[in-house]
């Protein structure tokens, strides 16, 4: 997938796949015929985050960090990224931002 340079640091919802390897069991032990193939045997994750970087078609999705009160460090230098190559993304959509008066408070 071609990413636009507009969604860099803009909040998206992303879908990709993820090459894996994984334990199947197959109930056809010569033909293994009920073991999915192609993309449909990948992963599916949806992930949510800013776009931080995309440099020689791979992305860097940024995250947030958060830890429980009692395990509070400082960790303000720490982020968590995904990082995925473009040709695995599926779907972005980008996130948009309500304007401050229908903000929750």
């Amino acid at each position: 997938m071609k990413i636009p340079k507009s969604l860099l640091g803009k909040a998206v919802r992303i879908q990709w796949k993820d090459p894996r390897s994984a334990r199947v069991k197959s109930n056809f032990p010569d033909s293994h015929q009920d073991i999915v193939r192609g993309r449909a045997s990948l992963a599916t994750w949806t992930e949510y985050g800013f776009i931080e970087d995309v440099t020689e078609d791979v992305l860097h999705l940024r995250q947030g960090l958060a830890v429980d009160p009692p395990l509070e460090t400082d960790q303000s230098h720490e982020v968590t990224l995904s990082i995925i190559p473009a040709e695995l993304i599926e779907l972005i959509v980008p996130l948009l931002e309500a304007p401050e008066d229908q903000w929750i408070r």
